[in-house]
């Protein structure tokens, strides 16, 4: 099923919508064919199309783009491109091919914007994070091919979720530790800058894998974000990021990573003077609430400092849930976790 990305915070709105259901805002109209028989009625045959006409309609199954991907279905659509699944006829295999809608494309900044997010991740190389293949141009479309996953974004897996409950604690560890690996090795290179659960995708086989470095730069690159410029998703946007976009490092992420981490763990994104984790979820253990304040602190320095910090101070956790199954565990004295009892409850785990 085809979804409409708000361009302003990035919430995933069922197709049919014209307002975002997060913040009000306008969404654009999209035309979506999903039958086959259907399109070949109201489209002219492939050799026929206008090169303009992928402004109002999508790439049919079978059809063959830029030479060389043959369509096989639609992923997922937002405000400014489509997502399909493809057979990459070089590569000889499925991959992810992402178009930026002509309109788009006429907007210098967005079209850099685009081109940085393939520059960016074709130089990593990392098992939790999207593989690009390919950067492109077709007639007037932007593309991009990446690694194809077999999976649900983070954002799926939590909407997917009975009310009331919640991620198991065990899971949540084993995803946030993958991510950490992941930016330990990208703030190598560049700053995320857009750490949420719509871009964090968890394979069938768990495995976490970091995707759309669009509005990221290299440390070295000074030329593509603008002081009045903020680029990013409000919600998970630190005070710094919000102030001035070119004016952040990797502690930016960490702040982003800890507002998911409270998301994820009570299913609400913290506001104002937040109530502490184990207040809200009382079977989750304190010291979350430590980490999480520290990920979260307005100012950069009192945060953890790398993605390493965040990872190392999270191990102790992870380690305890995976290896205990008693209700209550009882944690080595580390620098993290003080010595003593940790209560976690086998509900959370």
């Amino acid at each position: 099923m085809a979804h409409v990305k708000c361009s302003k915070c990035e919430h995933i709105n069922p197709l049919g919508v014209s307002k975002c259901q997060r913040c009000g805002n306008p969404l654009p109209y999209i035309k979506i064919e999903e039958g086959h028989e259907k399109q070949e009625k109201q489209s002219p045959p492939a050799g026929e199309r206008r090169k303009d006409s992928f402004s109002i309609s999508t790439l049919r199954r079978g059809e063959t783009f830029a030479g060389r991907y043959t369509v096989i279905k639609l992923i997922g659509r937002g405000g400014m491109g489509s997502i399909y699944k493809v057979f990459d006829n070089t590569l000889k295999e499925e991959v992810a091919l992402k178009l930026l809608l002509p309109q788009f494309a006429k907007d210098q900044m967005i079209v850099e914007r685009f081109l940085n997010e393939a520059r960016i991740a074709r130089k990593l190389s990392h098992p939790n994070i999207i593989r690009v293949h390919d950067i492109g141009i077709s007639g007037n479309i932007l593309y991009i091919s990446m690694e194809y996953i077999e999976g649900r974004s983070l954002r799926e897996i939590l909407e997917s979720l009975p009310p009331g409950q919640r991620l198991p604690l065990r899971k949540v560890l084993l995803y946030f530790d993958q991510l950490c690996s992941a930016l330990e090795y990208a703030h190598q290179f560049t700053v995320h800058r857009d750490i949420k659960p719509e871009n964090i995708m968890v394979t069938t086989q768990e495995v976490v894998k970091l995707m759309d470095f669009g509005i990221s730069k290299l440390m070295a690159d000074t030329r593509l974000t603008g002081v009045s410029v903020v680029m990013g998703t409000p919600f998970y946007m630190s005070p710094e990021q919000v102030r001035n976009s070119r004016d952040v490092d990797a502690r930016s992420d960490i702040y982003s990573c800890g507002v998911m981490l409270y998301e994820v763990l009570t299913g609400q994104v913290p506001t104002g003077i937040p109530k502490p984790i184990s207040e809200l979820i009382k079977d989750l253990p304190p010291e979350l609430d430590k980490i999480v304040e520290k990920c979260i602190q307005p100012d950069p320095k009192d945060r953890f400092q790398s993605a390493t910090e965040l990872r190392n101070a999270l191990q102790p956790l992870k380690e305890l849930v995976l290896s205990g199954d008693e209700k209550t565990i009882y944690s080595r004295p580390t620098e993290k976790v003080k010595k003593g009892k940790l209560a976690i409850s086998r509900r959370a785990i």
